[in-house]
C-alpha cells in the first residue's frame, strides 16, 4: 500500500513537475517511462496528463529544453503507450 501511494502522490507529482522543467525536461520523461511499469503511477501519470497535457505540450512548443515535442492529445498514440516514442 506505501509503494501505491508513493507512485501516486511523490513519484506522480515529481516526475511531473520535472517534465515542465526546461533543463530537467528528458530526466522527467525517462523517469515517467520507467515508472510506467507501476500500474498505480500509471493511474497518476493519466490523471496530470488529462488535466493539463495540453499546457505541457504547450510548454514543450514555445521553450528550447531538453525534452521531445508532446502531443496535446491524451488519446495520441504517445500518450498511450507509455511513451514509449519519447
Amino acid at each position: 500500500m506505501f509503494i501505491h501511494f508513493l507512485s501516486i502522490c511523490l513519484c506522480g507529482t515529481t516526475f511531473f513537475v520535472l517534465r515542465f522543467q526546461a533543463n530537467l525536461e528528458y530526466i522527467g520523461d525517462l523517469l515517467n517511462q520507467i515508472f510506467k511499469i507501476l500500474p498505480s503511477y500509471c493511474l497518476a501519470s493519466s490523471l496530470y496528463f488529462d488535466v493539463t497535457g495540453s499546457l505541457l505540450s504547450e510548454f514543450r512548443e514555445k521553450t528550447k529544453g531538453l525534452g521531445n515535442p508532446i502531443p496535446a492529445s491524451e488519446w495520441h498514440l504517445l500518450n498511450i503507450t507509455g511513451d514509449t516514442g519519447i
